[in-house]
């Protein structure tokens, strides 16, 4: 009697167990090898929400790293497994998203059966927070008990944190409480004696500040030969490149380090980069060309407004462009203005510490092909002792169409003509002034402008 009593509490021990394992797991009947992955929905609160497919998350750069998952068990650790995993960089995803900057962001991941758990969205910013696509260099649908979904990878983390199947991300600005965080584990979740090993590629720190006591990190798929950080406004980094045709690069860097904003540069040249902030650091993630030898992210001190979004060929373009002195001592700077990579205007002014000046400058798009451009306004500051430093403002974009296009559709009709009979006789200044019906860019809308967009009526862009 007592050897069956036994018996019959083993079997439901490791009933329980087993459970477990396989509820913190996600390793449930609902996904099989030969099941196609989920669609990837990222939502909640971002400019940009996305659905990923299970090629596109393929097609973006891939990390890889030794982890071991663990069950948590009766607060001891339980069942565990130590793969080679591999999988696209969180921050790569929510960077694509843009998360719209906030006090307090939290990351809920939620699977296909119910199962749900969240992190701080400074820890899925962490480099080595993965969503795993294989473990060991075989698919997560071939892995056994693994299924045919995705995993989020956590390393250090207890088991019910690497939420498997996921098909959502959110992003919220409260306190959430998963499947388990419900039932009284803890959000930190947090593998005592855990190992973190090296990824593929590397995490890189650098110290900077003064007595060093601040900490960058950076992370991309070149060669970080060199670094070097100055004057609370410049970090730099000497890169060799691989042979594909572009690299991409991420930062972090605490917010007590260097004041904001901030623009990176490949080789003394804005690029585009994806912002995201926490309360403590700043996160940049960015593409460059392969042929790049120097990254730096830099203190901006320069502002561009152009006065018009959509321009008519041939026609000119005005713009403000302001340049303030952020260092210690008199400088002479060299401001170039671009439209993508192709420079439009130049400009060399000496200002004093904490001064400032405005000049107009003016775009002719004589010779510009139609299409989208960047206005970008560089600086380069070289002397007062402070070394050579590049600042830029990035404006947004400018279209170059048919003169008469006034709202950017790549054709003159109806809508233009008329919206340029509304503005009629309005000036510069005036509330009903419109700068893109001002085809001409006289600083008034009259006979000149609609007889350019009657002239071109019926005209388009293929």
């Amino acid at each position: 009697m007592k050897q069956d009593l036994l018996l019959v509490t083993a079997i439901m021990c490791i009933a329980l167990v087993s459970s477990m394992f396989l509820s913190e797991y996600g390793l449930n009947a609902e996904f099989s090898a030969t099941t196609a992955p989920n669609l990837l929905a990222i939502s909640g609160l971002v400019e940009s929400p996305i659905n990923l497919t299970y090629a596109s998350l393929w097609s973006l750069p891939l990390l890889s790293e030794v982890a071991t998952l663990q069950c948590i068990g009766n607060g001891q650790g339980g069942p565990s497994v130590t793969y080679n995993w591999t999988g696209v960089p969180l921050f790569r995803l929510l960077s694509m998203a843009k998360v719209v900057p906030g006090a307090y962001r939290e990351v809920i991941f939620n699977a296909t059966d119910g199962f749900s758990s969240s992190i701080l969205l400074a820890e899925a910013m962490d480099p080595t927070t993965i969503l795993g696509l294989m473990a060991n260099g075989t698919d997560l649908g071939q892995v056994g008990g693994f299924g045919g979904g995705y995993r989020i990878i956590l390393p250090g983390r207890w088991g019910y944190k690497w939420v498997s199947n996921v098909k959502a991300i959110i992003i919220v600005d409260y306190d959430y409480k998963g499947t388990y965080e419900r039932n009284g584990l803890s959000d930190e979740a947090t593998r005592p004696n855990s190992i973190m090993y090296p990824t593929v590629p590397a995490v890189e720190d650098f110290t900077a500040g003064e007595n060093e006591q601040y900490t960058i990190q950076a992370l991309t798929n070149s060669h970080i030969e060199s670094y070097n950080y100055s004057l609370g406004r410049l970090i730099s980094f000497g890169i060799s490149g691989l042979e594909e045709a572009s690299s991409y690069f991420y930062v972090k860097f605490p917010k007590a380090l260097m004041s904001s904003p901030h623009q990176a540069y490949a080789d003394h040249r804005p690029v585009k980069q994806d912002r995201t902030e926490t309360d403590d650091n700043v996160y940049f993630v960015f593409t460059f060309p392969n042929s790049t030898s120097i990254i730096e992210i830099a203190h901006m001190s320069i502002s561009a407004a152009a006065s018009k979004t959509v321009v008519g060929q041939g026609y000119r373009l005005s713009a403000n462009c302001t340049v303030r002195n952020e260092g210690d001592v008199s400088e002479a700077f060299n401001i170039a203005v671009y439209a993508n990579s192709t420079p439009i205007a130049s400009e060399v002014l000496t200002l004093n510490s904490g001064e400032s000046s405005t000049f107009i400058l003016t775009w002719n798009t004589v010779g510009f092909p139609y299409g989208k451009y960047d206005i970008s306004a560089l600086t380069n500051a070289s002397q007062g002792g402070t070394g050579e430093q590049y600042d830029t403002y990035i404006d947004g974009t400018v279209l170059v169409t048919i003169a008469g296009d006034v709202n950017g559709d790549f054709k003159v009709d109806l809508y233009d003509t008329v919206s340029v009979c509304v503005v009629y006789g309005s000036k510069h200044g005036e509330p009903a002034y419109v700068s893109n019906c001002d085809i001409n860019g006289d600083d008034k809308t009259n006979l000149y402008d609609a007889v350019i967009a009657c002239g071109n009526y019926g005209q388009t862009i293929p």
